[in-house]
């Protein structure tokens, strides 16, 4: 059933009474803790005001103030009264009786309520409470409150009726829901004589008897015709405001239509005459863009426009620069343009009518270089106007001295590419890196929107671990092919350096394992036995034994004593492999190409001669080497030189 959310100001209250006129009702004093007064049955501490109306208006057509009575109600039956004789209390979970399930009713007939009408308020019901409360723009606490029963009480009495009449079993026949009406034009103001050029604004009110949306148009009845754009409001119930303007390129005597259609189709219509004479040329005249042009969002284009107007008098500084007011400032703004409706009815497509967009304030010159599509946060908290077609306006800051496009130019959408990679840059995961995520960006930057892990993650596209301006910049620099890709896509990698194959250490001896690492993190240094029988056909199925030598290490390398793992546990001799790997991410790993040996330490039951003749009549070493890695240990030359 369709909701009737019904949106009217906080000053109408109801209380029924018979008759066309308006009344006032004094405010009544209550017991603490009451809603409603236990004797009158009125709202505590307000004051009511009376308008009743025939079925189906909303606003009086002897007042214009919004309708609270409506004369089909029966004889006697005071639905204000007996509405506050069904609500005393405040509903909340847990709360049960009659008036909880006449609230049910209320609440499923309306559409909010799916669940059962059963008089227990649970959770179901405190939820269909809360829509209906966020729906009518009051508070959302849960509980049907004062506010929310008086919010209950201004439904139109063929939609009460039933309810009251079951609840509190008074005799009556309750009229039949009304037929579908027209909206209603209740008012237009604008001039009815103009100038050549000179704009004139025009104001609709108008209102829908079925509570729905409605939507205007505008025949201005130029030769040739330009027609207006069309305009759709989403808040029923309240008369409702278009706003249109125009200016004439001719002189005579027009009849602008305006038209106004709801939902169902059913239209109304009203015009007034207009007397363009004297014909006056706008000292301002926009230049570019003037109409049929193609801005790509995000490029630079330069806004032209020309103005006659004298300079003012100023002020020249000492030193011969043009002081404060030597200039005029102007005011630039991006107009929605909306396609020319069907004459003598509105648009068909109907487009939601946009405030214009702020492009900058206070500019002086006749140009200004626009990022295409950049708009300051004025009217709306975004800075990048959607694609579309538009004018621009320029008013000379302050005044009506305005000149606006001939015609529409179009910001058409900017290049998108895919992302480079890990799909950095995508921050709004629609597939595709585009001027609109460098907007996002900029709105997790300024605090405007939270940001997920995800989405800090894809917008982190330098790499630098926190989302900043830089990641703005190199997103919107990727989108218009000033980079090719984004610094956060260069792939980590490990290499191992030594020892990397054919290299000898003893047990004992002190070695440098090396490696590069471009991810910059820790890493963990692993030792794997070699057997040449695992690759053997058929491999000998030997298990590989590992060795922890190491954990979260930073830097390029680590002086290691042969042959002792990371807790000080030995290591046989044998042929290994160095692994190194990032601590923080097992796949960024690398391994020697080749093995290398871990010999056991020389044993003799002879003395040892370590004077450095001896040492060298027996070593295929040079002097003061156990190999030939490092350097000796006697003369401090590199053992691999002989």
């Amino acid at each position: 059933m369709k909701k009737y959310t019904l949106f009217l100001s906080s000053f109408v209250l109801l209380f029924i009474l018979l008759g066309f006129n308006v009344n006032s009702v004094n405010a009544v004093n209550c017991a603490p803790g009451e809603l409603f007064n236990s004797t009158t049955g009125q709202a505590c501490g307000t004051t009511t005001t009376v308008v009743e109306c025939p079925t189906g208006d909303l606003f009086s057509s002897v007042t214009g103030q919004p309708c609270t009575v409506w004369r089909d109600n029966p004889a006697g039956a005071n639905v204000a009264t007996l509405l506050d004789t069904l609500f005393k209390r405040e509903l909340a979970i847990g709360s049960k009786g009659e008036d909880v399930k006449a609230l049910q009713q209320i609440l499923k007939d309306a559409g909010f309520l799916s669940g059962k009408v059963d008089g227990s308020y649970g959770p179901i019901t405190r939820n269909a409470v809360t829509k209906y409360q966020k729906e009518n723009s009051l508070s959302t606490t849960g509980k049907a409150n004062l506010d929310t029963f008086e919010r209950i009480k201004i439904m139109p009495w063929y939609l009460l009726c039933p309810l009251v009449k079951d609840s509190e079993g008074f005799d009556a026949t309750c009229p039949t829901i009304p037929a579908i009406a027209p909206p209603v034009i209740s008012g237009i103001k604008g001039p009815q004589s103009l100038n050549v050029y000179q704009q004139g604004t025009w104001i609709i009110t108008a209102y829908d008897k079925n509570k729905g949306n409605l939507s205007y148009s505008v025949d201005w009845e130029d030769n040739p015709a330009t027609p207006g754009f069309s305009v759709q409001h989403t808040s029923p119930l309240l008369q409702q405001n278009a706003i249109f303007t125009h200016s004439y390129s001719r002189s005579g005597i027009y009849t602008p239509k305006f038209y106004v259609q709801n939902e169902n189709g059913q239209s109304a219509q009203t015009s007034l005459s207009v007397n363009v004479g004297n014909t006056t040329t706008p000292s301002i005249t926009v230049l570019s863009p003037n109409g049929g042009e193609s801005w790509q969002k995000g490029t630079t284009q330069t806004i032209k426009w020309q103005d006659r107007s004298p300079l003012p008098s100023c002020i020249v500084n000492s030193d011969g620069t043009s002081g404060e007011g030597c200039y005029i400032r102007y005011d630039l703004k991006l107009v929605p343009y909306y396609p020319p409706c069907t004459i003598g009815f509105p648009c068909t497509a109907i487009s939601l009518y946009t405030v214009p967009y702020t492009i900058a304030k206070g500019v002086s010159g006749q140009s200004y270089q626009w990022s295409a599509g950049q708009v300051l946060p004025i009217e709306t908290q975004t800075t990048l106007a959607p694609d579309g077609s538009y004018t621009v306006q320029i008013c000379q800051s302050g005044t009506n001295t305005c000149d606006q496009s001939d015609s529409a130019f179009t910001i058409a959408a900017e290049s998108r590419k895919l992302s480079p990679c890990n799909n950095l840059g995508d921050v709004n995961a629609d597939g595709f890196v585009t001027e609109d995520d460098a907007e996002v960006v900029r709105q997790i930057v300024s605090g405007l929107r939270p940001a997920s892990t995800e989405e800090t993650r894809r917008s982190d596209v330098n790499a630098s671990g926190t989302v900043n301006t830089l990641d703005v910049t190199l997103i919107r620099r990727y989108v218009t092919g000033l980079d090719i890709t984004f610094s956060g896509c260069t792939q980590p990698s490990i290499t191992v350096l030594s020892p990397n194959g054919g290299e000898v250490w003893p047990v004992g001896s002190t070695q440098v394992i090396k490696w590069n690492n471009t991810s910059g993190g820790p890493v963990n240094l692993t030792l794997s036995n070699y057997l040449a029988c695992l690759t053997a056909t058929p491999a000998c199925g030997a298990p590989t034994v590992l060795y922890q030598l190491a954990n979260n290490l930073y830097g390029s390398n680590y002086f290691w004593t042969t042959g002792k793992t990371s807790s000080g546990g030995d290591i046989p001799a044998g042929e290994y492999k160095v692994t190194v790997s990032s601590a923080t991410n097992g796949s960024v790993t690398d391994q020697s190409d080749s093995v290398f040996t871990i010999t056991a330490p020389a044993t003799t039951s002879n003395t040892l001669d370590l004077s450095a003749s001896a040492y060298s009549a027996f070593s295929s070493f040079p002097s003061g080497c156990t190999s030939n890695q490092g350097y000796s240990i006697t003369t401090g030359k590199l053992c691999s030189s002989r």
